[in-house]
């Protein structure tokens, strides 16, 4: 036996609002879930089974595209898969500039060296590039103007 619901009684109006046969994500693309891969057991993951709260720590809900241009900026990132091939591609780019910084410290001298160091245990950041101390003094060097051409 069926029941008979009256469409405009409170039961009717919340009904009505759950039921959308033509539900379209092109036409209404929020509420949207946004991801940022996170390293967990030395690899990067969005999910983890026996961590519910590492998952939600993973997963970000915009509703808005204004709230989704902020989450962007800030790194997450739109699908779980692109989540974890963008993680995957910044901790190579850091791999990669530290290898790059190695092999250029280890061509420097002594002198070079030490102050690399220096720099690099004064921050827990990378440091790619030591400024040299400024000797106040002397002659002031000719500047020679910069030109690019083909622009």
């Amino acid at each position: 036996m069926g029941v008979v619901i009256n469409p405009e009684s409170a039961l009717g109006i919340e009904l009505a609002k759950w039921e959308q046969p033509n539900y379209n994500p092109a036409l209404h693309p929020y509420p949207r879930m946004l991801y940022r891969a996170r390293e967990i057991q030395g690899r990067a993951a969005i999910d983890d089974p026996h961590d519910p709260a590492f998952a939600q720590s993973c997963q970000k809900t915009v509703q808005n595209e204004y709230e989704q241009r902020i989450a962007e900026a800030d790194g997450w990132i739109d699908g779980p898969q692109q989540a974890l091939d963008a993680y995957e591609a910044k901790q190579k780019a850091w791999a990669d500039e530290a290898a790059n910084v190695a092999h250029h410290v280890a061509r420097m001298s002594e002198k070079a060296q030490r102050e690399y160091r220096e720099a690099s245990d004064a921050t827990h950041e990378h440091v790619v590039d030591v400024q040299p101390v400024q000797r106040r003094g002397g002659r002031p060097k000719k500047v020679q103007p910069v030109t690019v051409s083909g622009e």
